[in-house]
């Protein structure tokens, strides 16, 4: 976790207890807002493909903020309501587990 962050739920024990139960994942983050509660959507991303990076210069992402085929890699789409397999974590906070 990056020293300038500020837990404002118990985000590491419910890490701590994701990878207890999904023993198939090998590391988990957390949504990351910024201070006016704005979601950070580099905290979750996917793998760059020349659709997402087309969408990403031609800015259809901004014309369809929510569409999952002309969004970016931050996957503007997603509101980090719920947990989901992703492809790319944010630095900023991640938890893995240690091989054994």
């Amino acid at each position: 976790m990056n020293p300038d962050m500020e837990l404002i739920t118990n985000a590491i024990y419910g890490m701590f207890l994701f990878l207890e139960k999904n023993v198939d994942f090998g590391a988990v983050g957390c949504k990351l807002v910024n201070v006016d509660g704005q979601i950070q959507f580099t905290c979750a991303r996917t793998f760059p493909t020349p659709l997402n990076q087309f969408s990403l210069l031609a800015m259809l992402n901004r014309l369809f903020p929510r569409s999952i085929k002309l969004s970016t890699v931050e996957m503007n789409y997603w509101d980090h309501a719920d947990s989901r397999e992703v492809d790319c974590l944010s630095g900023a906070c991640i938890m893995a587990e240690s091989a054994s």
